[in-house]
């Protein structure tokens, strides 16, 4: 229960924030200014990630919680309080655009460490999923409150509610720690100290490179990730040329990342297992991009606000449900050694790296092509080419993966979250069974 409400806040908090921030970037700067938040944002974020990593390793899980939700809680009063009084916001919206991020990557890896402290692998397996949905549910209340509330109270004052929530997480996280956290994260500690890993040293990177199949997920990721900042910049200069009020604009960002959230409960409850258990991993991975190029296909013949917002809303709800889901299960046959030691890198350095390409991307078109918003949706299409071409390559890899896992004794049925019911996975399972009792 107090890890749900921890999600439900933090989660509300950033579809709080992510409207005002987006609102109040859009109507000072312009939208022409959002490549260089992009690259400005991959940096800092870059920098932070490695930051971060290194303090953690020598201070105290809670402590270095309980100072980073107190430091993102002042900073929102903070920049409550330079929105409400200053009237020169140009030089401030990049440092706000730039430390949402930051704040949007801390808060949700914090809480996850801290669930992985309080459930061990086999309550996870069960509980997680409850997690997902408490914190979809915290993403529909924030982004609907910055709807119902920003034309009333004005886009800035959002940012004490979201403050407000932080803190919350604050108690909700010192609660946590007191009752159940405490004993095990110590004890996680003293084993780690005392084991000897002779590939702590070793660079992920390196590690990614080695591996065929950790090349293909850092592909894939990247791809993504491009793809997805590509749809985020068209559907914030199309809200921009349609709303211009701060106030209006913000209650729109908020009441659509609010819808994306419902939909992306409808695909994880009602299709989501039933797509993985049918068709496998690799296809469910396709379905994504599949449903993107459509989507990016209808944007570039029949442009307009519409269009764009069924774009924004179909990848931004099949990546947090089906593909999300996916993924996960993608990197399952990799060992843990390996796994720990290279998805911090996949996740936020690639993901920073991607984001900053991005930008450069949107600096040169805009440069050299004067680019019109309308043809985003082609350099969209064109990026889910070799996606789906690396997609339909990792399928053979997963199982291959998969069964040398097995063979070698890396992972264990009872271990993990493996999906018996998909058919090519049973029937692997079964071979290097019988090889081994042979």
């Amino acid at each position: 229960m107090l890890l749900s409400l921890y999600i439900f806040f933090i989660i509300a908090a950033l579809l709080i924030v992510k409207p005002v921030r987006n609102s109040l970037f859009l109507t000072n700067l312009g939208a022409e200014y959002l490549p260089h938040a992009f690259i400005l944002t991959a940096f800092v974020s870059a920098i932070f990630a490695v930051t971060y990593f290194y303090i953690s390793k020598r201070v105290n899980f809670h402590r270095i919680t309980f100072i980073s939700l107190l430091f993102f809680s002042s900073c929102l009063v903070l920049f409550w309080f330079i929105f409400a009084h200053s009237n020169d916001l140009k030089w401030i919206g990049f440092i706000f655009y730039i430390w949402v991020a930051i704040f949007g990557v801390a808060s949700a890896s914090q809480f996850w460490l801290l669930a992985n402290y309080v459930f061990d692998a086999r309550e996870a397996r069960k509980r997680f999923n409850v997690l997902g949905g408490a914190g979809i549910a915290g993403g529909i209340f924030g982004g609907y409150l910055a709807k119902l509330l920003a034309p009333f109270y004005g886009t800035a004052n959002l940012l004490l509610f979201a403050a407000a929530f932080v803190f919350i997480c604050i108690l909700l996280s010192k609660s946590l720690w007191t009752w159940q956290v405490r004993k095990r994260y110590v004890s996680e500690t003293t084993r780690r100290l005392k084991s000897k890993d002779a590939t702590t040293n070793q660079n992920p990177l390196h590690l990614i490179f080695t591996s065929k199949h950790l090349k293909y997920v850092a592909v894939i990721v990247v791809l993504s990730v491009i793809v997805a900042n590509l749809v985020d910049y068209q559907f914030n200069v199309t809200a921009l040329e349609t709303h211009k009020d701060t106030d209006n604009l913000t209650a729109f960002f908020g009441f659509w990342l609010s819808n994306l959230s419902l939909v992306s409960i409808f695909f994880q409850i009602l299709l989501t297992g039933t797509i993985i258990r049918r068709f496998g991993v690799g296809t469910s991975l396709l379905t994504l991009p599949s449903l993107v190029v459509i989507c990016a296909v209808v944007a570039l013949l029949i442009p307009g606000l519409g269009a764009v917002v069924l774009v924004k809303v179909t990848e931004g709800s099949l990546k947090q449900s089906i593909n999300k889901s996916s993924m996960e299960l993608l990197i399952l046959p990799v060992p843990s050694w390996l796994k720990n030691r290279t998805k911090i890198t996949i996740d936020v350095f690639l993901d920073n790296l991607a984001a900053g390409a991005t930008g450069i991307l949107l600096l040169v078109l805009g440069l050299f092509l004067h680019l019109d918003c309308r043809l985003i949706s082609i350099f969209i299409i064109i990026l889910i080419i070799p996606w789906i071409v690396v997609l339909r390559l990792v399928q053979e890899e997963y199982l291959s993966t998969f069964r040398q896992a097995i063979d070698k004794r890396q992972i264990g049925i009872d271990s993990s979250d493996i999906n018996l019911t998909e058919l090519p996975l049973v029937q692997m399972i079964e071979s290097a069974i019988s090889r081994a009792c042979s």
